[in-house]
This record gives C-alpha cells, sequence and structure tokens, in this order.
C-alpha cells in the first residue's frame, strides 16, 4: 500500500478517536472549572445575591447542546460525526465573559477548529487572579469607577497585624483606616485604603521599620486596584442614610441595624438593602465613619451575617463600641469574632448563633474563645440568651 493509503487510514483513526473521546473531554473540563470556582463559598452574599437568584453560580455545561467550553475553546455538536474545535486560552475564559466579566490573557495552547485539535488547558491561577471581578459580578457587574489603593507587606504574618498598624500608624497624620486587611495563603499581610495621601504615606515607611525581635525589615508595596465591592447608586445610598439617622438615639449613641432589610422605607422604594451585600455593608460603614463615629453600641441582630469581613471595616473607624449584639445571625466559626478585635467590648450578645453550640454545654470554654478576643466582656450570653 502506498504512503498516501496509510497516510489516510491513521487519519481516519484519529479522527474516529477524537469523535468518541469528545464527550470524555467536555467532562474533564467541566469538573476542573467547576473545581477552580468553588471558592464562592468563601462570601455567601456575593452568591445568595446574585443577579440569576439561584444562590449558585450558572451551569454553563450542558451536554447535547452547542455551548461554549471554557478552557478558552469551543465545540460544536451538529450531530454524532460533529468535531471539536477550539482556540487557546486560560481557563474560564468563556464563562467570564458570559458574565460580562474582564477576561485576562490565559496560558492555555491554541486549537484548531478545523482539525478538532483541543485549545491547551490554562491554570487554574487564571480563575483565582479573577476572583474579585466574581465578586463585584453580584453587586453590580464590571467596575468603572474610581480605584482605590492595595497596600502588600510580604511576608507579614511574621511581624503581625497589630505590630503592622501600630507601626505605620507613626508615619500617617490622623487615623489610619484599612479595609479588608487578610493573610494571603503565603504569609503576605494585604489591605485597601481609599486616601491617596494616607497611601503614599504608608508607602514612605518601606524598609524604614524593623522587627524587634528578627531585626527583619518591614516592605510596603502598594499598587491601584478595582474595589472588591461596586458602588451602589446615588438614590440607594441617600435610602440607607435616611434609615440609619431613623435608627441612631444621640443621647445613648446606640445605632439599630437589627433586621435591616426589612425596614419599611427599603420595602416601600423595593430596595433590597441586606448587610449580606458586600456594597451594603461598606454603604453603612462610609455612614458610620461620617455621622456616627461616636456609637457606643451598635445592634446587628436577625441580619444573617456569616461573614464578618466588611463589618470588621468599621473597627478602625469607631473607638467606643462598648456593646455588640449579634444575635440570631449565621456566625459559625471563631474566626469572625477575631476579625472584630479592637474594640473595647464589655458586652456581646452571640445567642442564637452555631458559633456557641460549638462548645456544647462547657460554659467556661465558650467565655475563653470570647476572652481571647474581647478580653474585657462582662456580660455575656450563650446560645440560648443566657447570661454566663
Amino acid at each position: 500500500m502506498s504512503r498516501r493509503g496509510n497516510t489516510h487510514r491513521r487519519d481516519i483513526k484519529s479522527m474516529s478517536f477524537r469523535r468518541e473521546n469528545r464527550y470524555a473531554y467536555l467532562d474533564q473540563d467541566a469538573d476542573m472549572d467547576n473545581q477552580n470556582l468553588r471558592y464562592g463559598d468563601d462570601r455567601q452574599a456575593d452568591i445568595e445575591d446574585s443577579p440569576q437568584g439561584s444562590g449558585c453560580l450558572p451551569r454553563v455545561f450542558n451536554r447535547g447542546r452547542s455551548h461554549q467550553q471554557s478552557s478558552g475553546g469551543s465545540y460544536s455538536q451538529t450531530g454524532r460525526g460533529g468535531g471539536g474545535g477550539g482556540g487557546g486560552g486560560g481557563s474560564g475564559k468563556s464563562f467570564l465573559r458570559r458574565l460580562g466579566l474582564p477576561v485576562g490573557q490565559g496560558r492555555g495552547g491554541g486549537g484548531n477548529s478545523s482539525t478538532g485539535q483541543r485549545g491547551g488547558r490554562g491554570g487554574r491561577k487564571f480563575v483565582e487572579n479573577n476572583k474579585n471581578a466574581m465578586m463585584r459580578s453580584s453587586t453590580g457587574g464590571q467596575h468603572t469607577g474610581p480605584l482605590i489603593n492595595m497596600v502588600k507587606i510580604p511576608q507579614g504574618r511574621m511581624f503581625g497585624k497589630e505590630f503592622i498598624f501600630r507601626s505605620l500608624s507613626a508615619y500617617v497624620e490622623g487615623d489610619l483606616k484599612p479595609m479588608l486587611f487578610k493573610f494571603s495563603d503565603t504569609g503576605d499581610a494585604i489591605f485597601y485604603l481609599e486616601d491617596n495621601d494616607v497611601t503614599q504615606a504608608v508607602k514612605a515607611a518601606n524598609r524604614r521599620i524593623s522587627d524587634p525581635k528578627t531585626g527583619s525589615r518591614m516592605i510596603v508595596i502598594t499598587s491601584k486596584v478595582a474595589p472588591l465591592w461596586a458602588p451602589l447608586p446615588t438614590n440607594e445610598f441617600q435610602l440607607i442614610k435616611q434609615v440609619m439617622g431613623k435608627r441612631y438615639n444621640e443621647t445613648t449613641r446606640v445605632l439599630d441595624l437589627s433586621q435591616f432589610g426589612l425596614d419599611p422605607i427599603f420595602k416601600a422604594a423595593n430596595f433590597h438593602a441586606s448587610l449580606q451585600r458586600n456594597n451594603v455593608m461598606m454603604a453603612v460603614v462610609q455612614l458610620v465613619d461620617e455621622y456616627f463615629g461616636q456609637v457606643r453600641c451598635i445592634d446587628l441582630s436577625g441580619n444573617r451575617l456569616r461573614f464578618l469581613d466588611y463589618l470588621a471595616n468599621l473597627v478602625a473607624r469607631t473607638k467606643h463600641v462598648q456593646a455588640l449584639n449579634l444575635a440570631n445571625n449565621q456566625i459559625d466559626q471563631p474566626l469572625e469574632l477575631e476579625k472584630l478585635h479592637g474594640w473595647p467590648l464589655i458586652e456581646l450578645t452571640l445567642e442564637g448563633n452555631m458559633f456557641c453550640s460549638r462548645f456544647g454545654a462547657d460554659g467556661n470554654a465558650y467565655k475563653s474563645a470570647v476572652h481571647k478576643v474581647f478580653p474585657k466582656v462582662t456580660l455575656l450570653t450563650d446560645l440560648e440568651g443566657s447570661i454566663i
């Protein structure tokens, strides 16, 4: 048989193999991308308040129909003999395009739509790098407004949060008001600042601060980034301001934010003002900082809060909070309370949270866990609301 005949036979076998394994490729891609996008549980409000209203990410893989597969290529199914082709790109590209989010450059290899050759798979890093965009998508989509400043301190965990803020405050005129502080998986300290002058002052501290124990110098890196939340429209912001003004008692300095989203003013305006929404909580933080900075007691009961990252932005803005009511929320991890460390609390209400039930009938262990974060607390309630 001629060389051309042998080549033709191999091409037929290769096409048959690709046709039989096309669905396997799709299933593998779907499994991988579902794993890549499984970070959504970290922030419940970003998922629960998504425009789809289903409480979960939309499903983009559907066997038996034409669709765009998320590893950067595209497959078309026109019958049993349909071929799969694809352009190269990072994993998750077409998924982000469907949501109207910005798409960066992936690392996947190029595909060939005429021969059915699959594009290379991009790394998991691509979707992780777009996590912030995903978080913004549920509260307003792609960011087009002002940028904020991200401050990164490599290996900041070895300095500690309190040492970092205490040291940087010496370079800042006025109060340092960080937002969304966290330690990354690699031990870097990361937080955000809105004020550009404060950011420049913090940047000036680069390599000027040393750890008194190890002598290591603190490196400070700043950059401009899009906020992790989408600002509210002016009319919605004004509604929140109106409700908070009505709920603040200047005499006792008590701010009542209990069941906040159920306020009649919000209902009349058909505005979903749940404090689970990051941009709603950030509006509250901004208004407290501007108008209610002397507040002594904050009631946040009945808001279904589980994560307190955005609420923690209030700690640097309100120095005198002594009583906090978090009853009937969904807090289940001691780590969430640690995010509020810095308030001089003497009264804390936690009834109705799963956090309390973790200690069972051991009241001493429960009190010990709370006193590690708020050592001055003398009035503390348990799961049933009893004072212990």
